[in-house]
């Protein structure tokens, strides 16, 4: 419940500028424990800071979809890799503070004082056309008590995946 999809928030060749920022600033590995499961594959990731001028385009772009209260795109982006094999566990996405860098390039934590937190995931697809790879969203099984349903989403390039997280209602 809650959870929504927008397509053609980018493009493909948005979609691939990102990726190669990613690959840019480089790759970490999950640690080997991460997951739990035997044999999977760790996941690749970075973090990085995206320039306000693309977050107030892309804000531009979808800011008629969002629910009521939402106030902007977090710069703060987590990019994932995922390869043949690789796993991500089932978890509980976590709720940030408003993030920034100033002008002289310094990370700020938090640029609200408190007043601003994520309350959904905006989990932007940039590849599609691969076997597997839905995003799954597990829950209760309307009509049967104590029966888990597992709802995939498959990923569409350029599309944005939202749904709540943190302490936010229907996490």
């Amino acid at each position: 419940a809650g959870a929504f999809l927008i397509t053609n928030v980018l493009s493909r060749r948005e979609c691939a500028a990102v990726i190669a920022a990613g690959h840019a600033i480089g790759l970490r590995t999950d640690p080997a424990d991460v997951d739990g499961v035997t044999g999977a594959l760790r996941l690749q990731y970075c973090e990085f800071i995206v320039w306000q001028q693309t977050i107030e385009s892309l804000w531009s772009r979808i800011s008629d979809l969002m629910p009521a209260g939402a106030v902007g795109v977090n710069p703060r982006w987590r990019f994932f890799r995922y390869g043949p094999g690789t796993i991500y566990r089932r978890h509980v996405d976590g709720s940030w503070p408003a993030n920034a860098l100033s002008d002289q390039g310094e990370y700020i934590v938090d640029t609200s004082n408190g007043k601003i937190r994520s309350r959904l995931t905006f989990l932007i697809y940039l590849t599609e056309g691969f076997n597997g790879g839905s995003t799954t969203f597990f829950g209760a099984t309307p009509g049967e008590p104590g029966v888990i349903s597992a709802r995939g989403v498959v990923p569409q390039i350029g599309s944005v995946l939202c749904f709540p997280h943190g302490d936010a209602e229907d996490s």
